[in-house]
């Protein structure tokens, strides 16, 4: 008989009888049976037959049938049967892993970005459990798109995470897991990879890069916040932080952490912070994409005779003056009282203003993506909020040149640089391009960045 280094009565279902205070435990059946030594990391059990608490008995293996040497007593009835059971324990499944489930705080990763994925324990019903010490692996099926997991951590309290790169854009995959090798029960989650949008881009502000060396603008914060930021298109355009306190102060400059509770983000106070880049990016066509969070009324401005007449400007490169072309609005980006995306923008030669404004809500406090396009020459004119085309209207005639007008994040200005208009919340990216944007590519943008601020809505 093989000599096992463990027994479970309830694997074995036999019978156990005898007095434990006596040191003996005896087995239905089986006359020579003990409880290997190994079973509990206690002292050799003493010989029953003796009684001598000083000597041990042989491991079965070591014993023989004496009248022959050749065999143990009883192999040829309890051991096989105890082999066979043994046996049966060692094939056994690995443990259900319950309602466990994996989860990736958005929808989509850049190449060469990162973001994780987190496996939560679960029991049978869905509830917590303080799981720890597991074997947990992520994979990824279906799809073209191709990323790489790192080093599963045990977070300690039932989470297990591992970081997952973007490698290969792509179409989605699907992120499932194995929990001490069992396959969850719960469905997988999509992820897809995207390259970065780059042909006709022509801004590009990231919090999360400030100063285009990869710095988050809140580095040492408030001793040495950026007073600036740094476009990150080939213009390499520098903004002036304006109206701010300090860069760092709560609620009214650089913020977050870099996770998706709290990413990098700028914060504006909707009083006078704003960023000023000067007169900059006058487009004749465009796409302009910001992702930002409101967090409260701001400063009302409006965007002259004809426009948008109460908002709170996000952006803008213009604002309400003189008709005329220098100073004219290029475009505009706003959120109405009624928590709806609108833009506008005055038309070449006429200065005519051509507001346009949706009806998807822009909530309070909920990260989105707010984009506008605009190609005269094509008739293609449409707001976006979150990868989904909200409102279009053809365009009339492009927009003006607006050579004057001043590009400013978290309002509007005057050439003057008197305000009107300021936004409060949090502004995290701007990408402007000289082209409208195609559907696909809007939608994928809202992909690319959907993890960094846990976002889950964007379009297929």
């Amino acid at each position: 008989m093989r000599t096992r280094s463990y027994l479970s009565s309830t694997a074995f279902g036999l019978t156990l009888w005898g007095a434990l205070s006596a040191g003996c435990l005896g087995i239905a059946g089986l006359s020579d049976f003990r409880v290997d030594d190994m079973l509990d990391g206690a002292s050799p059990l003493p010989d029953a037959s003796t009684n001598d608490a000083s000597a041990t008995e042989a491991p079965d293996a070591a014993r023989t049938d004496a009248s022959d040497g050749s065999a143990p007593a009883d192999a040829s009835d309890g051991g096989a049967q105890i082999d066979a059971m043994v046996d049966a324990a060692d094939a056994a499944p690995p443990p259900s892993p319950g309602l466990s489930f994996v989860h990736v705080p958005g929808t989509g990763v850049l190449v060469g970005a990162t973001t994780t994925v987190t496996l939560t324990s679960r029991n049978e019903t869905g509830d917590a459990v303080p799981r720890v010490g597991s074997v947990v692996t992520f994979a990824t099926s279906g799809g073209t798109s191709a990323v790489t997991f790192g080093p599963v951590s045990d977070l300690g309290d039932g989470r297990y995470r591992a970081t997952v790169t973007g490698m290969t854009a792509g179409t989605k995959v699907d992120v499932s897991a194995t929990l001490d090798g069992a396959a969850l029960k719960t469905p997988p989650v999509p992820l897809r990879v995207v390259a970065a949008n780059v042909a006709g881009l022509t801004f590009h502000m990231d919090a999360a890069n400030a100063d285009g060396a990869g710095n988050f603008g809140g580095a040492g914060c408030p001793a040495a916040g950026r007073a600036s930021v740094k476009d990150l298109s080939t213009a390499a355009s520098v903004g002036t932080l304006a109206g701010f306190a300090t860069p760092c102060a709560v609620g009214s400059g650089w913020a977050g952490a870099g996770t998706p509770q709290d990413p990098h983000r700028l914060t504006f106070d909707g009083q006078d912070d704003h960023v000023s880049f000067g007169a900059v990016n006058a487009l004749a066509k465009y796409t302009v994409i910001a992702w930002v969070r409101k967090t409260g009324a701001g400063t009302l401005g409006n965007s002259g005779n004809g426009g948008l007449p109460a908002v709170f400007p996000i952006l803008s490169k213009g604002s309400a003056e003189a008709e005329s072309g220098p100073v004219d609005i290029n475009y505009f980006l706003a959120i109405d009282e009624s928590a709806h995306f609108a833009s506008d923008y005055e038309q070449v030669t006429t200065s005519n203003n051509t507001p346009l404004t949706g009806t998807a809500a822009v909530r309070d406090d909920e990260w989105a993506m707010v984009a506008t396009t605009l190609d005269a020459t094509a008739a293609v004119r449409a707001n976006w909020v979150n990868g989904v085309q909200d409102v279009a209207l053809a365009p009339v005639a492009a927009p003006s040149p607006a050579t004057m007008s001043l590009f400013v994040i978290g309002g509007s200005n005057r050439t003057s640089g008197v305000a009107q208009g300021r936004f409060k919340g949090d502004v995290a990216v701007v990408l402007t391009y000289d082209r409208a944007l195609a559907s696909a590519e809007l939608v994928a943008a809202c992909h690319a960045y959907s993890t960094r601020f846990g976002f889950m809505t964007c379009p297929p």
